[in-house]
């Protein structure tokens, strides 16, 4: 081999290692905000801080 074809066969490399890095680093990224984003609805549907929910008025508090 050349050593241009050695050249090319490395660059072809890292760049094939630098794909599978970035998609493999995203899928974390992407999971680990999954996570929060579900622990935060979670959080926030089971606080003991949250308002009461809103019901209509009855009659007797219309008078």
């Amino acid at each position: 081999m050349t050593f241009t074809a050695v050249l090319v066969v490395l660059f072809a490399a890292f760049v094939a290692c630098a794909i599978i890095g970035l998609s493999v680093w995203l899928l974390v990224l992407f999971g680990v905000l999954t996570g929060l984003h579900s622990l935060a609805w979670l959080t926030e549907r089971t606080s003991a801080w949250r308002l009461p929910a809103e019901t209509d008025p009855s009659p007797l508090e219309l008078r």
